[in-house]
């Protein structure tokens, strides 16, 4: 029997993939990350097509912030916090 492949980020080439899905597909990417000593936040990687732009946003318990950033920010940040995106990545839910 076959198993079922997990898109995972190996390289910055999958960096690279992943956010060009993010863009061309107009939808958003959501991954769970863990901060010291809180209970972690919810990063939101969204492509604003009215700005033409990438948008980075990160909310917890009582807090939000949010940046603008360029495709080559997104990658980097992808590729930086691919530990993260790829534990997400193994659940159905987060796909």
């Amino acid at each position: 029997m076959l198993e079922k492949k997990v898109f995972q980020i190996r390289s910055k080439e999958d960096a690279r993939s992943l956010a060009g899905e993010i863009k061309y597909d107009d939808k958003s990417f959501h991954y769970y990350s863990p901060l010291m000593g809180l209970s972690g936040c919810v990063v939101t990687i969204r492509w604003q097509s009215e700005q033409k732009g990438y948008s980075i946003s990160s909310s917890g318990s009582g807090w939000c912030e949010e940046e603008e950033s360029t495709f080559k920010k997104v990658v980097e940040h992808l590729w930086q916090e691919r530990k993260f995106i790829n534990a997400e990545l193994r659940y159905a839910e987060s796909v």
